[in-house]
């Protein structure tokens, strides 16, 4: 038991395939580009294993505002998940009310916790 990930690279667009749920850079990037204070914020996705075949995710957005950084997250908690289409039927948020996302939370960091020679936006942490 456990999620089943696979990961693929198709021509500049990255995506991950878990359990039955396509997320791609592309529709996470036209999610946070719907609200314009949004548009071009530094972030990284991280897909985490839960005890269930559920997976949890943890969304980094970097700002330099730190007075205004639990607002930012607020916001993003609540407004992205109705906008992040992750099929032509279904949005996070729907795969969150139907258990197949198990939390949804966003962290307002001073710098992505995950750094490397390419911009990583999607962070595997299910073995």
């Amino acid at each position: 038991p456990g999620p089943v990930v696979r990961w693929s690279h198709r021509t500049d667009v990255d995506r991950v395939r878990l359990n039955g749920m396509e997320f791609d850079v592309e529709a996470s990037d036209r999610a946070f580009a719907s609200f314009p204070h949004l548009k071009g914020l530094q972030y990284q996705v991280h897909f985490n294993p839960t005890d269930s075949t559920a997976i949890a995710l943890v969304v980094e957005v970097v700002t330099t505002d730190s007075a205004h950084a639990a607002d930012l997250s607020k916001f993003i908690e609540a407004e992205l998940p109705d906008a992040w289409r992750i099929s032509a039927t279904a949005t996070v948020r729907t795969a969150l009310e139907r258990g197949f996302i198990s939390s949804f939370v966003v962290r307002a960091v001073p710098a992505l916790s995950v750094a490397g020679l390419k911009q990583s936006r999607f962070v595997n942490h299910v073995k």
